[in-house]
């Protein structure tokens, strides 16, 4: 019941945030449900700090991040702060990468949302998972849900990277395809540029081999990723070692709090809940591991080998997420659907560098991004979305 209340006063809200005053140069972002400063967002803010006439503001609900930001002279504030929520009030636009929930929304109702997202998806997201996701349950009464049509729906956008995937996100944000505008993803211009590095990123992780294993969530969290489990830690840090190669654990978000004992490992390290930027990792990384993360898509643009541990595809696919692709054909790499597949097949990358998927990674790649899309992508979507009259 309060939460129905909740959002009833949040779309009462919206509509009387109908009536304020925007200016068109101001423009908010958040991310990841305003407890991060990370992802496409991160980026495209910082790129757009380059523009003199524009004013681009931070919003967060996380106090460390507004610390953190503040130390950096970037311009934050707190959600519900006197500040926070003026600057909402008074901006024309705001971007995310998880969901309007990464600001206070219903303080924007008159200003152009566009969703940057998090990650071109391999498993079906929003109304097109049918598995994990609530959209299309009848759980409110029809008046709440007639009454969270909120004024904002109108004025949103999505960022997409290719033709393909703007045909996916026709239906999973159901959106018209003209709400679909195919910009490319920001948070990927670090890939090809040094001078928007985060400072501080460890000088040992940019001089040494690296290995990454960067899993997704598995059912939002509630259910455990057991890392000893899975992994022969032992046998991977003597791997390690013997070869001058480091080995990083970054766990997803939701299992952020899961505890694995790694200090009796000189060579593998989990990073889960350091804050490096994960696109500073996998710039940094020379050898990708992962299941079902979009982060390898991101990681075809730097064309380096990525191990798929497909441990639990069956499960996965039937408990967890369908997806939108048929797994193998947009995957180029070796599939380890146990330990000692994937420990074969990550001495073979190490010893003797055998990489046989680089046409396939070029052609996955080129379906996931246009042509246009395979660069810096930052300026032509601030030109789009704020400059453009």
């Amino acid at each position: 019941m309060i939460n129905k209340l909740t959002k009833i006063l949040k779309v009462f809200l919206s509509y009387i945030a109908l009536l304020s005053l925007r200016s068109r140069k101001k423009v908010i972002f958040g991310a990841w449900f305003g407890n991060k400063f990370a992802d496409n967002s991160k980026y495209l803010y910082k790129a757009m700090l380059n523009y003199s006439d524009i004013r681009p503001i931070w919003i967060t609900q996380n106090k460390d991040v507004y610390e953190n930001m503040k130390k950096n002279r970037y311009e934050v504030y707190l959600n519900n702060s006197i500040k926070g929520i003026y600057h909402q009030l008074t901006a024309s636009a705001y971007f995310t990468c998880t969901g309007k929930a990464d600001v206070s929304y219903y303080l924007l109702s008159n200003a152009r949302h566009i969703e940057l997202w998090h990650g071109i998806p391999l498993k079906k997201i929003m109304y097109d998972d049918k598995i994990s996701n609530d959209h299309n349950r009848e759980n409110d009464k029809k008046i709440i849900k007639r009454i969270m049509n909120w004024p904002g729906k109108k004025k949103r956008y999505v960022v997409s990277t290719s033709d393909k995937i703007s045909e996916i996100y026709t239906s999973a944000f159901n959106l018209d395809k003209s709400k679909i505008i195919q910009l490319g993803q920001p948070r990927n211009d670090v890939f090809f540029s040094e001078e928007i590095e985060d400072i501080g990123f460890p000088k040992e992780y940019k001089e040494k081999k690296v290995i990454l294993y960067m899993p997704t969530h598995r059912n939002e969290g509630k259910t455990k990723i057991e890392i000893e489990k899975i992994l022969d830690l032992e046998r991977i840090n003597n791997i390690c070692k013997a070869n001058g190669w480091i080995f990083l654990v970054k766990k997803h978000y939701y299992h952020k709090d899961e505890i694995t004992e790694f200090d009796k490992y000189s060579n593998i390290k989990d990073i889960t809940k350091e804050i490096y930027d994960s696109q500073m990792l996998l710039k940094y990384t020379d050898i990708l591991i992962t299941d079902y993360s979009s982060c390898y898509i991101d990681y075809l643009l730097l064309d380096r080998p990525v191990i798929f541990y497909n441990y639990d595809y069956e499960n996965y696919i039937m408990k967890d997420r369908e997806m939108y692709f048929e797994y193998d054909s947009v995957t180029p790499g070796k599939k380890a659907e146990n330990y000692l597949e994937l420990e074969k097949e990550l001495i073979e990358l190490i010893q003797e560098n055998n990489d046989e998927y680089r046409e396939l990674r070029k052609e996955v790649r080129d379906l996931f991004y246009s042509r246009d899309n395979q660069n810096k992508v930052s300026e032509k979507i601030i030109e789009h979305f704020i400059l453009k009259k």
